[in-house]
């Protein structure tokens, strides 16, 4: 019985020494895949995916649009070939030769991936970008390594150095192209976040985007013609509006994983998944992925662009949310002796991206906000008063009808009474002229008698 528990117990240790070997096992066990986002009051429902892992953050803000287990450890195979290459952008001249050494060369074999590169054959490096990120060629991907790191182990820890920059915290790579070991691991909301600084830089950005490249004739080989495999660029099948590029991955272990990038007016998703069974589901998560980004969310103003640290004034509300809707986080810190705010805009708790600038300039903007709010008021009060002004200049005018009706009244009253008058007068005058008329026949009478009596005595003399 005793030897028995003992083999037990060597079992059970073994079986944990494995398990400690395979971080992606632990947390599988772990950590059970759930969309989480979903449980977040007045975010959109959004569908589960093939996937075993995936997530899908805005790149401006880096807030998290979909998670599923986005931070459970698991192999990402090629995709490493974006953080590789990225730090190659960084660190070297594309115009530098490289010489093909055996420890990339060690990588053209069957089973891997490569572009059947020999020991001394001479490539530029950009031509090793290329055929890294397009063919996901490990040969081209580890003599890059070996080139800016000096050995293999030194890139990986530049590697390790710039994700952990980032803001990286599962990922931990042991080579530059990707290969199968149980160290060499990340999180989908890790590569999201690497994703998102390489597609900043507009050489990352036309390498991803590049359906296939010419490498021209080298010292010991013709020339090569590379083609990217990324379905949503070139599969008429999965074909996405916007996309700026991505890199596939597979290995036995890892199975698909896929990152992609893409961008609608000046709404740029990153989508990462991992751990798909084949690469068409691994596709279609992404097409359902973007689409639900695209169609659920949008970009939202909270102040001033002059104000913020870099001209960063935007976070990301789902569609028909107002900034009434949301509360706000502040944390105070401090940059070489200057007083800096961060703010951070939550829905029912949840973030959705964070501002930064200086207290001078929050103090500014408030004060400015005060300002506006006086002057509304004021303007307010103005109205006010235009309208009490307009009642009573109305009231003013029906008085003064009134008393211009009184005066007509009146004045139709002296207007009779004149009438009268002159009435009275036309009579008066009328009997004047009457007795002016008489008079007037009687002087004639008088007159005519006076002529004949005067005739009739002259002709008697």
């Amino acid at each position: 019985m005793r030897r028995f528990l003992y083999r037990l117990a060597a079992v059970l240790a073994a079986c944990s020494a494995c398990l400690a070997l395979c971080p992606a096992a632990v947390l599988a066990a772990a950590d059970p895949a759930v969309v989480t986002t979903n449980a977040t009051a007045g975010w959109p429902q959004a569908e589960d995916i093939n996937s075993t892992t995936g997530v899908l953050i805005e790149a401006s803000t880096g807030t998290v649009l979909f998670n599923k287990s986005m931070d459970q450890q698991m192999y990402p195979a090629s995709i490493t070939k974006v953080l590789t290459t990225f730090v190659v952008l960084e660190n070297g001249n594309m115009s530098d030769p490289v010489t093909m050494t055996q420890t990339g060369v060690n990588y053209a074999v069957g089973g891997s991936a490569n572009q059947g590169t020999r020991v001394g054959e001479v490539f530029t490096l950009e031509q090793l970008v290329y055929g890294t990120m397009l063919a996901s060629a490990n040969d081209m991907a580890t003599q890059m390594g070996e080139y800016i790191g000096g050995t293999i182990e030194n890139f990986a820890d530049m590697m390790n150095a710039r994700a952990a920059k980032l803001g990286c915290t599962g990922t931990h790579f042991t080579n530059a192209c990707g290969m199968p070991d149980p160290n060499h691991v990340t999180t989908a909301h890790d590569m999201a976040l690497i994703m998102r600084a390489a597609v900043e830089r507009e050489d990352f950005r036309r390498i991803v985007g590049t359906a296939s490249y010419t490498i021209p004739a080298t010292n010991m080989s013709g020339e090569r013609s590379v083609t990217n495999h990324d379905p949503l660029l070139l599969s008429k099948d999965f074909q996405y509006s916007g996309l700026i590029g991505g890199k596939t991955g597979y290995t036995d272990a890892a199975q698909n994983t896929l990152v992609n990038a893409a961008s609608r007016d000046g709404f740029t998703l990153i989508c990462v998944t991992l751990h798909a069974a084949d690469a068409p589901k691994a596709a279609f998560d992404h097409v359902n992925l973007l689409n639900y980004g695209y169609d659920n969310f949008e970009m939202c103003e909270v102040m001033p662009a002059e104000y913020c640290e870099g001209g960063k004034n935007r976070i990301v509300v789902p569609k028909g949310t107002g900034l009434s809707d949301l509360t706000e986080s502040v944390e105070e810190y401090d940059v070489d002796g200057t007083a800096m705010l961060r703010k951070t805009y939550l829905l029912n708790g949840y973030s959705l991206g964070s501002i930064s600038l200086t207290k001078e300039n929050m103090d500014a903007y408030e004060k400015k906000l005060e300002e506006e709010a006086r002057e509304a008021e004021l303007a307010k009060n103005r109205e006010a008063e235009s309208q009490k002004a307009t009642v009573t200049g109305d009231g003013e005018s029906e008085e003064t009808t009134v008393s211009e009706s009184s005066e007509e009244k009146d004045g139709q009253k002296m207007t009779d009474a004149q009438k009268s008058a002159g009435e009275k007068v036309e009579k008066i005058k009328k009997i004047f002229k009457a007795i002016i008329a008489g008079m007037t026949v009687l002087v004639i009478l008088f007159l005519i008698l006076l002529i004949r009596y005067f005739v009739k005595s002259k002709h008697f003399d």
